[in-house]
């Protein structure tokens, strides 16, 4: 007996050991996206607009790359504060969206792109079922879950 409650307290305690670490790298992932929105608003030139059309589309690219980067960090802290899974389905859709912007150069990338936003969308909506999440899913399944 006394050994099943050092061991549980062992546990406890690895718990609490685990959460504070976790704490600590969200806190460094804020501060890394702070600074990271820091540089990108000090380092983009603003005033310079290119004659180019293709040159202004990589400029923006890249702008909208870098934000999306910086969204991708913020979610991914945010999960391993909250550990939900609603927010894990967040994270993997703005990767998605990420990846579509900086690296879809053929139609069947596009197209396999916004169809795995169509399905993240749909698991998030339809057959994410779990205590306190923020989408409500279909009511039959509601009732399944019911019964």
């Amino acid at each position: 007996m006394a050994e099943n409650e050092e061991r549980n307290r062992f546990e406890r305690l690895e718990f609490r050991w685990i959460r504070a670490f976790e704490y600590i790298l969200a806190a460094f992932m804020f501060v890394i996206v702070a600074w990271g929105l820091v540089m990108l608003i000090l380092t983009t030139n603003w005033a310079v607009v290119p004659d180019d059309e293709l040159q202004l589309h990589v400029i923006v690219g890249q702008i909208l790359s870098d934000i999306l980067l910086l969204v991708v960090g913020l979610e991914f802290a945010i999960l391993l504060i909250h550990r939900r899974i609603e927010y894990l389905v967040d994270v993997v859709l703005f990767v998605v969206a990420r990846k579509m912007l900086i690296g879809s150069y053929g139609a069947y990338e596009i197209l396999a792109g916004v169809i795995a936003i169509a399905a993240l969308y749909a698991v998030r909506k339809y057959l994410l079922i779990c205590p306190g999440c923020r989408f409500q899913p279909l009511g039959f399944l509601a009732k399944d879950k019911e019964a």
